[in-house]
């Protein structure tokens, strides 16, 4: 029988207990033999009534106290600061058990920590800035007379137990509003906070240091969509300065304006907003002003303002451009377009996909320095580049540049979680929820504990994270730290926080445990409370019922997750055989037998081994409902149709279970097919562009080696014909194009060629790479994304038969099964 114990300080009893199982694991570590840290912490559970979250917390705190006084620890376990002293003590008086640690252990210990106090908080993205070891050369706190990232006025207030901190989550999940943050609103916390986007901490340290005597003014455009933090950078800039105007009215205004010494800022905190009944520019008139004054400015715009804007002047001579069009025609397409005897100019001394810097100049005289951060070009899921911006009198941007690239789908497990900004967020997220109890709430019927529990391996964030990030391609949609933080919503608590209040949270968890008296009510309940699971929640799986079949269209984190649902593609094969091998194949297995006897649970743990991350992160709660499954299959009277619909989704249930533990997205040879593409531009792989020219140019008879692409000369459509042609046509036999690709940002292009002539640039996205991928033997093949591909591939082809390409010698009749040449008389 398990001890009796209270929520809080571990007891001596317990720390015993905690002790002689790390041991039993520690030296099976060091003789290299097989253990299973979940059993470790089940039996451990049953003797003293803590849970596994909070056990496997405590075996890390252990890690920390041995790492301090110089002893091995488990590798599984990374060491926890902050242990309450009797660990320690114990640890003392059982010192000679524990054998000393190796030089790599210890080198550990003089490794830059990260404090975690440093940062800035944003309340409404999770944004901040951070001192990581990667980005060394930034201080917190630039000189007393620079607007300063001072992270000492930040306020984080650590959440009081597990339903304060799990609250704190619906203030992130609801999206925020559709205006920005005023510079004055506060920015309090109860939750982690992450770094902020590429480029932006950078060249904001570089926009404040010793501002106050620049010699010209200085110009920071944080450029992109909402939700990524723009207004909360531009609030911290400001937010020692005195305000000028406007008065402190409450509302969100589009402009304000601080004193910086003998000089003036003006902050465009929110382009969106109309600017005094001006219709025409208003960003271009804001910058006209602030040039006129000789203001520095900071502006947050999003790239629709800039579309606006240019198109007020899109016919204007290049000559005739004024100061405030030059930059925004700058910021729009990094290119001002300059003519020997153009007035305005913009010289660029840094163009990055992330970031830009220049001079702003009027004949000789240089009038403004200019950073551009475009915060939403780089991915939260990938490695954060990293500039270095110095200031001085003869180039905004010199020592060093960091240019973005996208990680090979397969080996993101090799990559430290902590390079990825989104990672950052995740672990402490994860790491802070670990150190608090449910208390009495019984885990067998609580999914958010299992979440939370499952989500402390390492390598399942990892594979969330990975997940997350083919769902980017997938849509080409890149996540803003808004959905970053509806994503953590979604795995730690499901869609509660679109279904229920806060402040009712703690009750609906109480109520979980089921009094149902019924089997088949009983796996209904169990099935409900599984939509909470993040193997469901991710993807807007919920329990079947038509409301929540609508939540993953709805939600606009699921909306885009949903598409990769690793049971809309579930290949057969085994993991072990190799990635992109197949996987679902133990799953099926594990399903096999006359209806299903017994626990597929089980049966899947057995045929994977135990040395399969599967069976470290299933939950008591997974067990119970594998329970009530293998109960309920045994009803003699239940339906047949019931039956099959249960073994059904319990199916998907296991399936999605295992595909994210593993990082196993729908489609995920062409996702990681796709990367491939965009690693190795400008050349193509060699698997894509087969299926790229059967996709565009499909044979006439694909049996034949040498068979020619026919288009239509005179139909409403240009359809390539293929096979039996009942009713001679004039069609053109197409000739193949050379095929290369150019990347901007993460937008990976196509450019078709004949020779030095370019037929066409269209993008190379996700659906196309499905589509070239379904092709095979030089037959187009079709797939659900078809409809989406269709028309980028009718105008490829209509761009063939522009006057340029039409030549005599490609002209052919299409009669039957053969084709002729024809000859054009030019009188």
């Amino acid at each position: 029988m398990a001890e009796t114990t209270v929520a809080g300080v571990w007891t001596d009893s317990e720390l015993e207990s905690l002790t002689d199982a790390y041991l039993v694991m520690l030296h099976s570590e060091i003789e290299k033999e097989p253990f299973n840290k979940r059993q470790h912490n089940i039996a451990l559970q049953e003797k003293i009534n803590r849970t596994h979250a909070s056990i496997e917390f405590k075996f890390c705190n252990l890690s920390a106290v041995l790492l301090d006084l110089e002893r091995t620890y488990i590798n599984g376990y990374k060491p926890r600061d902050h242990y309450q002293q009797a660990l320690k003590d114990l640890i003392l008086r059982r010192l000679d058990e524990f054998p000393k640690a190796s030089t790599e252990q210890m080198n550990k210990r003089t490794m830059p920590v990260e404090d975690p106090n440093s940062k800035i908080i944003d309340s409404q993205t999770g944004a901040s800035s951070s001192k990581s070891v990667n980005e060394g050369f930034l201080h917190s706190k630039i000189a007393s007379d620079s607007i300063t990232l001072d992270v000492k006025q930040d306020k984080f207030s650590k959440p009081n137990d597990i339903w304060d901190a799990l609250t704190a989550l619906w203030e992130r999940s609801t999206g925020g509003s559709g205006v920005a943050d005023r510079p004055e609103d506060s920015h309090t916390s109860r939750m982690p906070i992450a770094p902020r986007p590429a480029g932006v901490e950078e060249a904001s340290v570089w926009f404040g240091q010793n501002l106050k005597d620049a010699t010209i003014p200085r110009f920071l455009f944080l450029v992109g969509g909402p939700g990524a933090g723009k207004s909360h950078t531009a609030s911290y800039l400001v937010k020692d300065l005195e305000k000028i105007s406007p008065g402190d009215d409450g509302l969100a205004h589009r402009k304000y304006t601080y004193k910086v010494g003998n000089h003036r800022l003006d902050l465009i905190n929110d382009a969106t907003i109309p600017s005094d009944g001006r219709n025409l520019g208003p960003l271009v008139q804001d910058l006209q002003e602030s040039i006129a004054d000789e203001n520095h400015v900071i502006a947050c715009v999003n790239r629709g303002v800039l579309i606006e804007e240019t198109n007020h002047f899109a016919g204007k001579d290049l000559a005739e451009l004024t100061p405030g069009e030059v930059i925004t025609k700058w910021l729009a397409s990094n290119e001002a377009g300059f003519l020997p005897d153009q007035e305005w100019k913009i010289y660029s001394d840094l163009n990055l996909d992330y970031i830009q810097s220049g001079f702003l100049s009027h004949g000789s005289r240089k009038i403004a320095e200019i950073v551009a951060v475009f915060v939403d070009v780089c991915s939260l899921f990938e490695t954060k580049p990293v500039p270095q911006l110095d200031h001085n009198n003869e180039s905004a941007m010199t020592s060093y540049q960091s240019t973005y690239e996208i990680a090979d789908f397969f080996a993101r497990s090799d990559i430290p979680i902590e390079d990825y900004p989104a990672g950052v967020l995740f672990s402490k997220i994860v790491k802070q929820l670990s150190t608090l109890d449910f208390c009495d709430v019984d885990e067998r019927f609580n999914p958010i504990a299992a979440n939370i529990a499952a989500l402390g391996t390492l390598p399942t964030q990892r594979s969330l994270l990975s997940i997350v990030r083919a769902s980017e391609i997938v849509s080409g949609q890149r996540f803003t730290y808004r959905e970053v933080w509806g994503v953590i919503a979604r795995i730690i608590v499901g869609g509660l926080t679109e279904t229920i209040e806060s402040s009712n949270l703690k009750e609906h968890v109480y109520q979980m445990k089921s009094d149902n008296r019924t089997e088949i009510d009983h796996f209904k309940h169990m099935r409900k409370l599984a939509a909470i699971r993040y193997n469901q929640s991710l993807f807007g799986i919920g329990d079947i019922t038509s409301s929540a079949k609508d939540d993953s269209k709805r939600n606009p984190v699921t909306r885009l997750t949903s598409r990769v649902d690793p049971m809309r593609d579930a290949v057969a094969g085994k993991r072990s055989s190799g990635k992109n091998k197949g996987w679902a194949t133990p799953v099926t297995e594990a399903f096999s037998g006359p209806a299903v006897a017994g626990s597929p649970l089980k049966t899947l743990e057995e045929i994977l081994g135990p040395e399969d991350l599967f069976s470290e992160i299933v939950q008591p709660f997974d067990r119970e409902l594998d329970h009530a499954f293998a109960t309920v299959m045994s009803v003699d009277t239940l339906p047949e149709s019931q039956r099959f619909e249960f073994i059904h989704w319990y199916g998907a249930y296991l399936g999605r279970l295992y595909a994210v533990t593993h990082g196993i997205p729908a489609f995920e040879r062409e996702v990681a097919l796709w990367i491939e593409a965009w690693y190795s531009k400008p050349n193509l792989p060699m698997e894509l562009e087969s299926g790229l020219q059967t996709l565009l140019r499909p044979k006439r008879n694909p049996r034949k080696e040498k068979s020619a692409s026919m288009i239509p000369l005179f139909d409403s459509r240009t359809n390539p014909i293929v096979g039996n042609q009942i009713d001679p046509k004039l069609a053109l036999q197409t000739v193949e194009p050379d095929m290369r690709t150019r990347v901007d940002g993460e937008e990976l292009f196509l450019i078709l060629s004949e020779k030095t002539e370019i037929i066409a640039l269209m993008p190379l996205d996700f659906a196309f790479v499905r589509e070239a991928t379904s092709c095979s033997q030089d037959y187009a093949g079709m797939t659900e994304l078809t409809e989406t591909t269709s028309p980028r591939l009718e105008r490829f082809r209509a761009s063939l038969l522009v006057p340029k390409f039409l030549k005599h010698e490609n002209y052919r009749i299409v009669d039957g099964l053969d084709d002729r040449f024809i000859t054009l008389n030019e009188d």
